[in-house]
């Protein structure tokens, strides 16, 4: 499998976030395993054919990357999801906050932000990222210590790279 070189990127939050909303959209956080498959769903779609090697991913990934890990809560999983009268909302986006570091030194970081394909383009990815800042704003831990918050991605993935660059991190 082919690996790319990944690029560290670092917002410090000198006020508030700003709120920010898509019509028709609403983020919730992560609710029960059926979650799970949407989840995976959003994040196969999203990432299909960015690079060779790249496979689809399953229950066993998921549980790798959230479950397993000492700083998983439902609270550091949100959904961006599509509310049509009368039908099933439709998972439109995915964003994670992970802890990285030891739980006593531990510095807040993007953990997969991931938007299907037909709801890209459409401010989504910014909702999500507003609702982690918030939530980060918010957090006690966060008061204590500096407010920075970091995202990694692939340099090859240039859009990633960009939208991280238009909301403020370097």
């Amino acid at each position: 499998m082919q690996t790319l070189p990944v690029i560290e990127l670092r917002k410090q939050l000198l006020a508030p976030p700003t709120p920010h909303e898509v019509t028709g959209i609403r983020v919730r956080n992560y609710r029960d395993e059926a979650d799970i498959a949407r989840w995976l769903e959003v994040r196969n779609a999203a990432f299909a054919g960015l690079h060779r090697g790249n496979r689809p991913w399953v229950r066993q990934n998921f549980e790798r990357e959230f479950l397993k890990r000492w700083w998983w809560s439902p609270e550091r999983l949100w959904f961006a999801e599509e509310v049509v009268k009368s039908q099933s909302p439709v998972t439109a986006g995915v964003i994670g906050l992970a802890l990285r570091g030891s739980s006593e030194n531990s510095a807040p970081s993007i953990h997969w932000l991931a938007v299907a394909p037909q709801f890209q383009s459409r401010g989504i990815a910014t909702l999500l990222l507003a609702h982690v800042e918030n939530s980060l704003w918010e957090s006690p831990h966060w008061r204590a210590g500096a407010r920075e918050l970091f995202a990694q991605t692939h340099t090859a993935w240039t859009t990633a790279v960009r939208f991280y660059e238009r909301h403020g991190f370097a």
